[in-house]
């Protein structure tokens, strides 16, 4: 009845069957709290035999009375659920559903405006701009932008993470080429073209214009709903670097007979925004050399954000990280008995160490508590 108080602990955002290498079955989970945090779960195949038919794993359940413990597989975190308990939709208020519907992590419409609509954009580059976007509008995938993630694991693998990812690159590319210095110019100019150090060797319509682009392909590869991965036709045949390669190509070059060199930038950027060491193009231009730069910055500092918000639910332990090679280093967990000022050997320099240590209000805090 709608009066009983169902206590939901975790809402299933996707619930994949598969076989394991011994022909056995067991689920792959995506599972969301009422504090907006995803876990990726398990259920194995020791498990599956008690559960009647009708209470497997769905999309859409919402589940109360889980029994559950951690696992770590090739340096991710896992839930492996050995129970639950599966409520009826008509059991749940409607007040407890809406904490479990996933919000985007951004205004999406702030961000898309940023992209598509930017004031300081050239003729040209705000035309390729429409273009793109009608393009996406046309082949029924526009609305996508604004719940994909920009990854499925390694990062920003979130409900708007797509867009968080660019908002992020933007204004690190703002930063680094001063683009507010010209924000007040009368005639509403965009003339800052690079760092102080550097006036004039960078184009930033080309370096922003490689930041809108460079994972557009993306739209085409994630479902808005569960967020996955899904396999489609241009993926199968393309990176999605080169979709943003083949748009510009069409809608810029195309249709202006001076963007030839200033097009052939861009489609670089694009193809080669992976890096030399991941990317069959390798960056040979300031613009291309900065997309890629700032697409890892963001992206790293993506998993360490992670990584800092579950070492302070897990005591400072982190997680091995694939995307960086390393378990993420957690800043002002160490106990003083581990800080390096207590492991000196001067009596007088440890004890006056010690006294501070033990008097930091900042110990233990993230570092954007302090």
């Amino acid at each position: 009845m709608l009066g009983r108080e169902a206590k939901v602990e975790y809402k299933v955002i996707k619930a994949d069957r598969r076989m394991t290498k011994t022909n056995e079955p067991y689920y792959v989970l995506e599972l969301l709290d009422a504090n907006q945090t995803k876990y990726e779960a398990r259920i194995w195949n020791d498990v599956i035999p008690g559960i009647q038919e009708r209470f497997l794993p769905q999309e859409g359940q919402y589940w109360g009375s889980v029994k559950s413990h951690d696992n770590v597989y090739r340096g991710q975190k896992q839930l492996v659920i050995d129970g639950y308990w599966v409520y009826k939709p008509e059991e749940i208020h409607a007040a407890v559903k809406e904490q479990f519907v996933e919000q985007p992590v951004i205004d999406v419409d702030r961000v898309i405006k940023r992209m598509f609509d930017w004031e300081f954009w050239e003729p040209d580059m705000y035309a390729l701009m429409q273009r793109v976007r009608e393009h996406l509008k046309q082949d029924g995938v526009w609305e996508k932008i604004k719940a994909i993630p920009a990854g499925a694991s390694y990062h920003h693998n979130v409900r708007g993470g797509f867009l968080l990812h660019i908002d992020e690159m933007l204004d690190l590319s703002g930063g680094l080429c001063r683009t507010e210095a010209s924000f007040g110019r009368e005639d509403k100019g965009m003339i800052v073209n690079g760092p102080v150090h550097y006036l004039g060797l960078i184009d930033y319509q080309i370096l922003r214009a490689g930041i809108v682009l460079h994972d557009i392909g993306k739209i085409y590869d994630y479902d808005e709903k569960t967020l996955y991965f899904q396999p489609n036709p241009i993926s199968d045949c393309l990176e999605h670097t080169l979709v943003g390669v083949l748009m510009v190509e069409r809608y810029w070059i195309k249709n202006s007979s001076e963007a030839v060199d200033r097009g052939l930038r861009l489609m670089h950027a694009l193809a080669a925004h992976h890096g030399p060491e991941m990317g069959a193009v390798k960056p040979k231009t300031p613009e291309a050399i900065i997309l890629h730069h700032l697409d890892m910055i963001s992206a790293h500092l993506d998993v360490c954000r992670r990584a800092y918000e579950d070492a302070k639910k897990n005591g400072g332990s982190t997680e091995y990280s694939r995307m960086l090679g390393a378990r993420p280093f957690v800043p002002g967990f160490f106990p003083p008995e581990q800080s390096i000022y207590a492991l000196r050997k001067e009596p007088d320099k440890k004890a006056a160490t010690e006294e501070v240590v033990t008097k930091d209000e900042f110990a233990g805090k993230l570092p954007w508590e302090v």
